[in-house]
């Protein structure tokens, strides 16, 4: 029995690229092309490799068939219809160098991030509310940016995902207006001191 279709994730089923005996050995990014966003690949490398893309997609299977419906569009085929594709496409478009001048989005504090989100948004979203995606990117831009302003010393890549998985929350159930620049740091303050 079938809980929703394998193209759901995105997730091919056949390797498109194999890898050629020929090159170096290396993580072939193939198979997680379709599931994750193309903003995934950065300057320096791609923000997921083997087995941090293992750990991507086992917890976001984990997330998601827990909250199918909120997460999923099972009405298509196509997985840039799903908000769990779409909020990993927003948090991958903001870890480029430009928004995340200090590095602190790096393999491990992206897929934290993207797990905490995913839980976030799974939580924590109103169903009417079709602005998810664009709440977490605010909320990931104003954690970048309080990195490289006032909280340039209290925010690292350890307390990054905690930071901006509060910052979304607040946002998404309205306890935060992601325009309000001085409730943002407000908020962060207090979510840096339990953080």
């Amino acid at each position: 029995m079938q809980i929703f279709p394998a193209s759901a994730f995105g997730v091919a089923i056949e390797h498109r690229h194999a890898c050629r005996a020929a090159q170096p050995r290396r993580a072939c990014p193939g198979r997680h092309r379709e599931l994750l966003p193309s903003e995934a690949k950065r300057a320096n490398g791609d923000l997921v490799n083997g087995a941090t893309f293992v750990e991507l997609v086992r917890s976001a299977l984990i997330i998601t068939v827990k909250n199918r419906d909120k997460l999923l569009d099972l009405q298509s085929a196509d997985p840039r219809s799903n908000l769990m594709f779409k909020t990993l496409d927003v948090l991958a478009g903001q870890t480029g160098n430009d928004c995340d001048p200090r590095g602190l989005l790096d393999r491990q504090a992206f897929v934290a991030t993207a797990m905490r989100i995913l839980r976030a948004v799974s939580d924590d979203l109103d169903p009417t509310q079709p602005t998810a995606p664009r709440l977490v990117a605010d909320a990931v831009a104003a954690a970048l940016q309080l990195s490289t302003g006032s909280l340039r010393h209290r925010i690292n890549a350890d307390n990054l995902p905690r930071l901006t998985e509060g910052l979304v929350r607040a946002a998404l159930i309205g306890e935060l207006k992601l325009t309000d620049s001085k409730a943002i740091s407000t908020t962060a303050l207090e979510l840096l001191k339990v953080a």
